[in-house]
């Protein structure tokens, strides 16, 4: 490849990833005046990511730039559809079960381990 061809292929690469930043820019500003929480802490996640991908080390060439970008995407898609489950506390230091499957959209608050256990089977969740 070319030295021409190098900096072609770079500048491509620098206005592709600017052009990603502004389109989630307006992507934030929108979330933020419709006060959706949810989606902002996608898009700020997404944000973060977006970031650290473009200060990866090393430089790739398009194929694997791609290659690597759609790797993450579905390293991501699997932990997002996988079964969440979490033991939490209030401001009254209850402590509470907290079970989501994304695939699904069940979601569970419980007192007890094991009555997560019981909805996870009896749903047949996370398999």
């Amino acid at each position: 490849m070319t030295t021409a061809t190098k900096n072609t292929h770079f500048f491509a690469d620098s206005q592709h990833q600017a052009n990603i930043a502004a389109a989630l820019a307006h992507r934030i500003e929108v979330a933020q005046a419709n006060r959706d929480s949810r989606l902002l802490s996608l898009l700020e996640r997404e944000k973060q990511q977006l970031e650290a991908w473009s200060h990866s080390t090393p430089r790739l060439h398009g194929g694997q730039r791609i290659q690597q970008w759609l790797q993450a995407i579905r390293q991501q898609w699997r932990q997002r559809s996988q079964l969440q489950v979490k033991l939490t506390q209030d401001a009254d230091g209850n402590r509470w079960w907290y079970a989501h499957d994304p695939r699904t959209g069940k979601t569970l608050y419980a007192e007890s381990a094991a009555d997560v256990m019981c909805w996870i089977e009896e749903h047949r969740l996370g398999t």
